[in-house]
């Protein structure tokens, strides 16, 4: 008995992959390592993709078709030698001499003459999975004569098979009388993966999962070099944006006025966050900026564009959104961030009163400005122009 079945051996690997990678993410070391950048991550992504969509089902149907067919010839070779010893011992007895019986300790490993029914767990073959390997053998009728009986259900109440979809050793019981039953079994002929054993052979499913695992590698290795040869040859390493952004985001001559993109839910706003706590973001004359939550010493503001209203008569609306015109003219802030500035962007009206905004901050020359959106500039200048193209088709 293995210690470790494939499928614990495959479970315990893929939960050791998940932790490895979430350690190389909490310590950053996956963006340190130089061979790592946009095209091994795309490698990656497409060569397990392959092996889920393609490799494992070849995998499982294969090994389905294979253990089908030895549990469907073993069916036969136990009812054939059933009937040679029925030939030889019509009544069953147990001191019989049985002569000319080979056992080849294989496909008939043991049979023995038992005087109570055996104990066999109850199955239910699936008809149409039956069928659908059944047509994948030809002429099959005329290679192995009789053997069409055995497809589904047995011949006759005598006869008792284990399923042909069930793991494990396969019995065959023949019941000539009340009393007298003949079993026959064979060995685990089916095909099933190694897995980690604790005894003298041991070695074998550690090196078959290290083959397998190593042939992997080597195939990706491969596979990556290919893509990287088609299209991604000479990609610039991201490493170096990464620096670019945060040059631009910590230098004090660079970082006064500042248009931040990224896609939603990349945390923008929370690295910007903690580079101020950090104080790695400064004033225009290189103060501390601070932002304790809750408090009113805090030189940092944060004008977030959905309060801007969409209804003249929501006075609640109006109100809040002319209190935050009003504080971005406080002399005490030293940034100011404009969040969701993507907001409500086909909206003619809405990028007026955005405008109207950002007039009244530029006028201030003491406070440094973040802009952050998850969309391009120009996709502002595209509304407008829309706008423009409407108001004059239908005028």
């Amino acid at each position: 008995m293995p210690l470790l079945t494939y499928e614990v051996t495959l479970f315990i690997l893929l939960i050791l992959t998940r932790k490895i990678h979430t350690v190389l993410c909490e310590k950053d070391l996956i963006k340190k390592l130089k061979i790592w950048n946009f095209s091994t991550s795309y490698s990656l992504m497409t060569f397990t993709r392959i092996i889920i969509t393609s490799g494992l089902p070849v995998a499982l149907f294969y090994t389905s078709a294979f253990n089908y067919e030895t549990k469907l010839i073993t069916r036969y070779r136990h009812t054939q030698f059933i009937k040679n010893i029925i030939a030889q011992n019509p009544l069953l007895l147990n001191n019989y001499p049985h002569n000319n019986i080979y056992r080849d300790s294989i496909w008939i490993n043991t049979y023995n003459i038992v005087s109570k029914k055996p104990h066999r767990e109850k199955f239910v073959d699936n008809y149409h999975a039956t069928t659908l390997f059944n047509q994948l053998t030809i002429d099959k009728e005329n290679l192995i004569p009789g053997i069409k009986e055995l497809y589904h259900f047995p011949p006759d109440s005598l006869w008792t098979y284990t399923g042909l979809f069930t793991k494990g050793e396969n019995y065959t019981d023949y019941r000539r009388s009340a009393n007298s039953y003949l079993v026959v079994k064979s060995d685990t002929i089916q095909y099933s993966l190694p897995g980690i054993t604790m005894d003298r052979k041991w070695y074998l499913g550690v090196t078959y999962w290290s083959c397998f695992l190593c042939s992997l590698l080597l195939f990706w290795f491969v596979f990556h070099h290919i893509l990287r040869k088609l299209f991604a040859l000479n990609l610039p390493n991201e490493t170096y944006w990464e620096n670019i952004d945060n040059l631009l985001l910590t230098d004090n001559q660079l970082n006064s006025l500042l248009f931040i993109i990224g896609s939603p839910g990349s945390g923008k706003l929370d690295r910007v966050m903690n580079l101020i706590h950090e104080h790695k973001i400064k004033g225009k004359d290189a103060s501390t900026i601070a932002y304790p939550v809750g408090e009113t010493s805090n030189n940092c503001l944060i004008a977030d564009m959905i309060h801007i209203p969409n209804d003249e008569n929501n006075m609640g609306a109006q109100i809040e959104w002319n209190n935050l015109k009003t504080a971005v003219k406080d002399a005490r802030y030293s940034l100011i961030i404009v969040n969701h500035f993507e907001y409500d962007i086909k909206n003619p009206a809405t990028n007026r009163l955005k405008l109207n905004f950002l007039e009244d901050l530029m006028q201030r020359n003491s406070a440094k400005v973040f802009i952050i959106s998850t969309v391009h500039p120009v996709d502002f200048l595209d509304s407008l122009n829309d706008w423009i193209f409407r108001s004059i088709v239908y005028q």
